[in-house]
């Protein structure tokens, strides 16, 4: 039996794990959007605000902002230039970045095109068979 994440999937799952915050994420991605188009890159406010929303505010870490621009802005424009499959790349690795910081900034660039990938994304494909349990992409 073939399992497709489809839009019936999305709505009977969502409500479930839904843990609010839509205002905040629409504004953060309104505020990428415009940074985008503005600076190609992401503003180190926006940011601040998008790593605390991924988050949940546990675990800020002001290494993070210590070389905002040369290495996080300059990192992010490069990505944007890059394939998609190389993006996450090149911000994995990042102080503070592992795949779900990551694809949470890819999901916020891109937002019809990226998924976030974290813990409760894998454990919800893994118990519902839709990915093999030994698969490891958190870090």
């Amino acid at each position: 039996m073939t399992k497709k994440i489809d839009d019936d999937f999305i709505l009977k799952w969502h409500p479930i794990y839904d843990e609010g915050g839509e205002e905040e994420y629409e504004e953060i991605k309104r505020l990428v959007k415009d940074d985008i188009e503005k600076i190609v890159s992401i503003s180190e406010s926006t940011f601040k605000r998008l790593y605390k929303w991924k988050t949940r505010g546990r675990s800020f870490r002001n290494i993070i902002m210590k070389d905002y621009k040369e290495l996080y802005s300059e990192n992010v424009k490069i990505a944007l230039e890059l394939p998609k499959n190389k993006k996450i790349y090149m911000l994995y690795g990042l102080p503070g970045v592992g795949t779900p910081v990551g694809s949470t900034i890819l999901h916020f660039i891109y937002p019809n095109e990226f998924p976030i990938i974290d813990e409760r994304t894998i454990k919800t494909l893994q118990y519902h068979e839709y990915l093999e349990k030994k698969n490891q992409f958190i870090s």
